[in-house]
């Protein structure tokens, strides 16, 4: 046997000779684990980062709220859904607390924290920790409020006013005249038109304006009832008393759906402007109070002010603004009368001024004033309403109005309207402006329905906004929608000229339906005979079936009766070109044209009937500054409703001077234009691209497109009677008339449009129609 070597004493053992003690390495490893000394529980909750995320949290969610009050409303998001955002933000701030506590950051990932050591703690540096407890904090409330905010959009209904009941919204029925004469009901209605103004700057609350309360005076229907027809869910009723040198106004809040008082109250004043006004700002924060609306620090200072302590001021105001709500060319004019007066007897009655400068403008429409002489007026009292008050949404409708029919900044236009819209979202008389300005100005009607869809939101029973909103729906070639409308608002509105008007231009332009078109029109005019739009129309449609007798008529009656209509000289160019004596007309028209709606066609018609150099030169430099505002830099056609026709004539007007390069220029843009525009056109639109091919060359392009619209079963005019029904058509026949196929297209239309002429000739045989009212009469 060998014996074992012996160890060296004096030799140190190797490491892997020296004996290793099990127990003792685990205590020194644990030792190592384990801190000196346990931290404070607030010590802990900084080193946990629990503070950080407390203060990123809390600060991220009150940009939240802020970002949700103020964008809400505009996705029309309800207000409830709002409150659950803030209360689940409430609620993840307690849940994001627990998860900063609870979990850590180390180089392994994330982790518990009662299952992290030290050596793990130390491993993971500050820097990333204070990172992650930023992202975390901001992160959870951002998702909540994300996820909350896309849920709540995408489920969103589409309001029905005879469906869906904002909860902070409110109808200000018509107020009783308590007084014991009659001719305080001017005062008491005032009043309630003063006060439902008031609440309605409340842009927090949903407000159903004049026209659609009106509905409901003296009615026997119930609380509730109303309530649901009219999608509020409060309504404010009272009475307004004067007696002697006293006013006495009682009031009461009433939830709808219960027919139950929310509050009531009885104010006692002595009678004064500056009282009446205390007592209208005491019920408005009383409203606001019990819808739970929060007023900004603007809306609560300009609800207290007075706007005139002057009570014979008041009183002309609140006369002006009874006459105004007619709308009605008689109307209007008195309307005038009684804000000069308000003005006169309180010099800064802004609102008096901001009025009296609307009634100017609507008088071009409604009475057929020169837009040129209507703007002139109005300088001085745009200028005095924002000298006084820069609040006024009046004043800001006024301001689009005047720039509109200056022909001015399309920007400054629409910057006008949209400041009104923001400084009252409820105030209809906006939308009525600046819905026909994105139309015709601006070339976008399905914005125009999308804007007139709201204040039929607002106002679900004015039939002045239904007719609007139906006219636009024909311009975004959605005339079916338009006609089915129509017909319902009428049945309820039978004595409203408008609508029977925009229910004509609709049988006209979009269904060629002659002898309904004649029927709406002809009772437009008996309802309104002073309006000469209503004219222009009937014009239209009698010459549109070929019908020229009649055509002179209505043609006449405007030049007589409207001598300042802006398109009264184009209507005499077409009177006495139609009566015969061609040279006259032309004559007349180039010395005394006005610059109207209608200056393309009329100088379209000097340029290519007149045979003198000269006046065709004179007609194609009236078109060429206008032109410019419907091409763009590069020569591209803008979308606007009527940039297409006046394209068109005045590609004819060039090649009628000669200047055929030119022509063919303008021509190209048209070409492209029609390339890329909705095969949905309307008819208004019939002619011109017809027109525009044929000027092109484009000849069987032109003629596919008659045929397209001649098998759709459509019928329009096309003779070589000049003037009859329009240049656009007097050009395409010259410009077509020798093709085979095209005068087979025209026999077929010619013998539809025959048919419904006999029908008309019927109707008025057996009176059918409304009568004509006489001139002297007028």
């Amino acid at each position: 046997m060998t014996d074992s070597p012996k160890p060296d004493p004096t030799q140190e053992p190797s490491p892997e000779a020296k004996p290793v003690d099990d127990a003792s390495a685990s205590t020194k490893e644990a030792k190592a684990d384990t801190p000196a000394a346990k931290p404070s529980f607030f010590a802990e909750l900084k080193r946990r980062k629990v503070v950080r995320v407390a203060i990123t949290y809390a600060i991220v969610a009150w940009l939240i709220v802020q970002i949700a009050a103020a964008t809400f409303p505009g996705f029309e998001i309800p207000m409830w859904a709002f409150r659950f955002v803030v209360l689940m933000l409430i609620l993840g701030f307690p849940v994001a607390l627990l998860l900063a506590w609870a979990f850590e950051l180390t180089p392994d990932g994330i982790k518990l924290t009662k299952n992290v050591s030290e050596g793990q703690k130390a491993a993971t540096s500050q820097g990333k920790r204070n990172w992650l407890s930023y992202g975390f904090a901001a992160a959870l409330p951002t998702l909540i409020f994300g996820a909350l905010a896309l849920y709540f959009y995408f489920t969103r209904s589409v309001v029905d006013p005879s469906s869906e009941v904002f909860e902070k919204s409110i109808a200000v029925l018509p107020f009783d005249n308590r007084s014991n004469v009659d001719e305080d009901q001017f005062f008491t209605d005032g009043i309630h038109d003063d006060l439902l103004t008031q609440i309605s700057r409340i842009r927090d609350i949903k407000t159903i304006s004049r026209t659609s309360v009106m509905a409901y005076k003296d009615t026997t229907k119930n609380m509730r009832q109303i309530g649901e027809e009219l999608g509020v869910a409060t309504l404010l009723e009272g009475g307004v008393q004067r007696s002697g040198d006293q006013i006495r106004i009682n009031m009461q809040l009433i939830d709808a759906s219960k027919d139950k008082h929310i509050w009531a109250e009885t104010y006692t004043r002595e009678m004064s402007a500056r009282n009446v006004f205390a007592i209208q700002s005491e019920i408005t924060d009383a409203v606001a109070a019990a819808l739970r609306s929060v007023l900004s620090p603007e809306e609560q200072e300009h609800l207290k002010e007075a706007p005139t302590e002057n009570l014979e001021a008041l009183e002309a105001f609140f006369e002006g603004r009874k006459e105004l709500n007619k709308r009605t060319a008689e109307s209007i004019l008195q309307a005038i009368v009684h804000f000069r007066r308000a003005v006169e007897l309180d010099s800064s009655f802004a609102r008096a001024y901001a009025q009296w400068a609307i009634c100017e403008l609507l008088l071009i429409f409604h009475a057929g004033r020169s837009p040129e002489e209507q703007v002139a007026k109005t300088e001085s009292l745009i200028e005095s309403a924002f000298g006084l008050d820069t609040r006024l949404e009046d004043s800001y409708v006024a301001l689009g109005m005047q720039e509109r029919y200056r022909g001015g900044s399309r920007m400054a236009t629409a910057l006008a309207f949209e400041k009104a819209v923001e400084l009252n979202p409820n105030n209809i008389d906006v939308y009525a402006e600046y819905a026909p300005f994105l139309i015709w100005d601006m070339g976008r009607p399905e914005d125009a329905v999308e804007l007139l869809e709201k204040a039929y939101r607002i106002d679900p029973k004015n039939a002045q906004v239904q007719g609007n909103l139906a006219d636009a729906l024909r311009l975004s070639s959605q005339s079916e929608e338009a006609l089915e409308l129509l017909s319902d608002v009428i049945r309820e509105n039978p004595d409203q000229s408008h609508l029977h008007h925009v229910l004509g231009v609709i049988y006209i332009d979009s269904f060629q339906d002659y002898p309904n078109a004649i029927e709406s029109l002809r009772t437009a005019h008996s309802l309104n005979p002073l309006n000469p739009n209503i004219l222009s129309s009937l014009a239209q449609v009698y010459a549109s079936v070929g019908d020229l007798d009649s055509t002179v008529y209505w043609l006449d009656r405007i030049v007589r009766k409207h001598p300042r209509y802006e398109d009264v000289e184009f209507c005499r160019l077409k009177r006495d070109a139609l009566s015969g004596d061609m040279q006259a007309a032309l004559d007349t028209y180039r010395l005394n044209y006005t610059i109207g709606n209608q200056l393309f066609a009329g100088c379209s018609m000097v340029s290519n009937w007149d045979e003198d150099p000269s006046d065709k030169a004179w007609a194609l430099e009236q078109i060429e500054g206008p032109i410019e505002f419907i091409v763009d830099e590069d020569q591209r056609l803008l979308p606007l409703v009527w940039a297409l026709e006046a394209s068109v004539l005045y590609a004819s007007a060039l090649r009628a001077n000669g200047l055929h390069e030119e022509a063919r220029s303008i021509q190209s843009a048209i070409l492209e234009y029609l390339s890329e525009r909705d095969e949905k056109k309307t008819s208004w639109a019939v002619t011109a691209p017809m027109l525009a091919y044929a000027l092109a060359g484009e000849t069987q392009i032109a003629l596919a497109e008659l045929r397209g619209y001649v098998e759709s079963g459509g019928a329009v005019l096309l003779t070589a009677e000049k003037g009859l029904v329009s240049i656009y058509s007097d050009l395409l026949y010259e410009e077509l008339k020798d093709e085979s196929e095209f005068q087979e297209l025209v026999a077929i239309m010619n013998e539809r449009i025959a048919a419904q002429r006999a029908e008309i000739e019927r109707m008025e045989a057996n009176g059918e129609l409304a009568p004509i009212p006489k001139m002297d009469d007028l």
